[in-house]
């Protein structure tokens, strides 16, 4: 068993759940082992392989450890562009069917495994056993990990699955729907429409739905769903690992993760949170992974630069918007071969690409308002500066605020030099100040970089100077020497530890007492009825009807049921626009004359006169509600207690066929 050791030992663990994942195949009471198994494939073990046959093939480094943190963020970095890569390649070329994915994949997994124990074995010395990380840093991450399936139970135990969250998804969810059945999607950036409506939006998201969806065989809005898990995981580790590689300590390193999960219950959805699965939140995923493996890394500058830079150009393949706001702190890490041990000259490099984005910031939102006429793009789109003051004070509870003043305090009082390969508190703290400030500034879009100085403002927990537990241990465990009212008495690190630790832990405490209250606010966006009647619209319905409703119940049609609905319509591309006002303007205000109408007579005429083949009606309780507001109104949930039997009385034979309902919806043939 000495053989079996280190990357081989990966590469015959790698086998085991490959020959799981292939088993499910032949049984299907196994699904939930392709599940998991797939998601371990998908997740990190494709990345950990390709970095196992690097280092049996060209050597390691004697500090480079197979399970260092910088080893395992990369693992998992290039297990997910190696997916994102190969799903383009198959979209682009319309061959994105199962069997060929799943094969590729999982031939991808059992080929390295078996290349690094053919390249392996004639080195029977030459790898590493797993060493033990010590307790308490397993009982952090074990807790942190436990803190994160817990506050998902709390945030989907009001509406469970299918009740799919974030209203943003649904454009998305078409996109990848379309994708599956057509074998495949044309773009890497999705050409906008109308052609002048706004900047080209990355592919990758769809990408990396379809991906999961395709081979763990599970729905794509289930991947929306239970997506957040990994994320909350993933997250809150990241945000511990980088906190304690900057301070050293692990407490306060524990509650960066911490604090990290509980900014993100806000229940205000415009603000990006590890709750949603979104594009920016996978990115800044990406982020944290990159400079996680910066700090961690032990491979020296040559290798560790030539990561760096993969690393950016896949972040920029995701979501290019992301440079705007990581970009300054990329470009710190990116320069470090050029300016040897001088981290001094990076820190300008630093500041310089911080200037660079708020006048870039400035320009591109003046060009957008000169040449990017329309509301989807009005330089001021976002919230008025009261409304994002709300914001920050819904996201930062007077607990995290205390956190952050008594960081600074402390910091001030005993500073302590700490520096990993020039990054440091202070970059943090500029980084924060200047995109604080420039959250505050009246551009297009800009309230969103909240997301991103939330990073540092998160990290900075780490920089509480709780005295490690090496220098207070033998005190507290002796008896002879210190009583606890001696420690208590007397300056020194004993008390400095009892009294950060006691501020700590109450601050936490009440942040997390006010959790649920916060997640009991976010309202389902879609009702078991509603989820019902898009599958079954979907089952009996051909590709060309159209659904006649309310625009909140069309949103989220188009995007289950792969149906044009309301104002939403697929393009024969797959493209799924948030307008389609550039070819039928009048379409809203026709549809709402249809349901603020009291005759069946007009009702009937109305609809015929939309023009519109293989047509259908779909009454909703939001359908009722929009019938009686202004035809801009959009209600973006079910909502309870309406009654949907005076509306849904006006649509009688023979023109109005019944052919589907549940309690809280009607879906009735048009018969012209």
């Amino acid at each position: 068993m000495n053989w079996l050791r280190g990357e081989r030992a990966s590469a015959a663990v790698s086998l085991g759940f490959s020959l799981a994942f292939a088993l499910s195949f032949l049984f299907p009471g196994l699904v939930i082992v392709r599940l998991f198994a797939g998601s371990a494939i998908l997740l990190f073990l494709l990345g950990h392989l390709l970095r196992g046959l690097a280092r049996v093939t060209f050597g390691k480094p004697p500090t480079a450890s197979l399970w260092s943190p910088s080893g395992i963020a990369l693992d998992c970095l290039a297990s997910f562009g190696m997916t994102i890569a190969l799903t383009a390649a198959l979209m682009v070329t319309f061959t994105f069917h199962e069997d060929l994915f799943v094969g590729l994949v999982l031939g991808l997994a059992v080929g390295l495994s078996l290349a690094i124990l053919i390249a392996g074995r004639n080195s029977p010395q030459g790898t590493e056993s797993i060493s033990h990380p010590g307790t308490p840093l397993l009982m952090a991450l074990a807790s942190l990990v436990g803190l994160s399936v817990g506050i998902f139970a709390v945030f989907t135990r009001p509406s469970p699955y299918p009740s799919t969250r974030g209203w943003d998804l649904n454009a998305t969810l078409a996109t990848v729907s379309w994708a599956i059945e057509h074998h495949g999607f044309s773009y890497l950036l999705i050409r906008p429409f109308p052609d002048t409506a706004a900047l080209p939006y990355p592919a990758s998201l769809a990408q990396a739905i379809a991906s999961y969806s395709l081979f763990l065989g599970a729905p794509p809005d289930s991947i929306f769903y239970y997506g957040i898990i990994p994320i909350l995981v993933l997250y809150a580790i990241g945000m511990f690992g980088i906190g304690y590689k900057m301070s050293g300590r692990l407490l306060p390193s524990v509650f960066c993760g911490v604090a990290g999960l509980i900014l993100g219950t806000t229940n205000i959805e415009t603000v990006r949170t590890p709750l949603f699965l979104t594009i920016d939140m996978i990115a800044q995923l990406i982020f944290i992974a990159i400079v996680l493996f910066y700090l961690d890394d032990e491979h020296g500058k040559a290798r560790r630069w030539t990561v760096l830079v993969l690393g950016s150009a896949f972040l920029l393949y995701f979501y290019y918007y992301e440079l705007i706001v990581v970009g300054p702190l990329l470009v710190f890490m990116l320069t470090e071969p050029l300016t040897l041990k001088d981290s001094r000259v990076r820190k300008r490099v630093f500041r310089v690409a911080l200037l660079v984005v708020l006048v870039g910031s400035i320009a591109g939102s003046i060009l957008i308002q000169v040449f990017v006429p329309g509301t989807q793009l009005d330089p001021l789109f976002g919230f008025p500066t009261e409304q994002k003051i709300f914001v920050l004070a819904a996201i930062y509870p007077a607990e995290f605020v205390v956190l952050l003043v008594l960081a600074f305090v402390s910091r001030r009082k005993q500073p302590e030099v700490r520096e990993v390969k020039g990054f440091d508190f202070r970059l943090l703290v500029e980084y924060a100040i200047f995109y604080g400030i420039l959250f505050f500034l009246p551009l297009w879009a800009i309230y969103r970089v909240e997301f991103y100085f939330r990073f540092a403002l998160v990290l900075l927990m780490a920089a509480i100077p709780i005295p490690r537990w090496a220098e207070v241990k033998e005190s507290f465990q002796s008896r002879n020497d210190k009583h606890w009212w001696a420690i208590v008495r007397t300056p020194g690190p004993e008390r400095r530890f009892l009294a950060l630790l006691a501020v700590l832990l109450i601050a936490t405490g009440m942040m997390m007492l006010s959790i649920p209250a916060h997640l009991e606010l976010h309202d389902a966006y879609l009702s078991v009825d509603e989820y019902d009647t898009a599958m079954w619209i979907k089952a009996h319905t051909t590709s060309d009807a159209y659904v006649i409703t309310d625009p909140g119940t069309g949103y989220f049609l188009r995007g289950f049921s792969l149906r044009n609905a309301s104002v939403f319509f697929l393009l024969p591309d797959g493209r799924a626009p948030e307008l389609i006002s550039s070819v039928y303007p009048n379409l809203r205000s026709d549809l709402h004359g249809i349901f603020a109408s009291n005759s069946t007579p007009d009702i009937v005429n109305r609809t015929v006169a939309l023009g519109f083949n293989r047509t259908y009606v779909l009454i909703s309780t939001r359908t009722v509600l929009w019938a009686q507001e202004d035809p801009s109104t959009i209600f973006t949930g079910p909502i309870p207690g309406v009654s949907l039997g005076p509306l849904a009385g006006l649509f009688v034979p023979p023109h109005f066929v019944l052919q589907y309902a549940t309690a809280t919806t009607y879906v009735f043939r048009v018969v012209p």
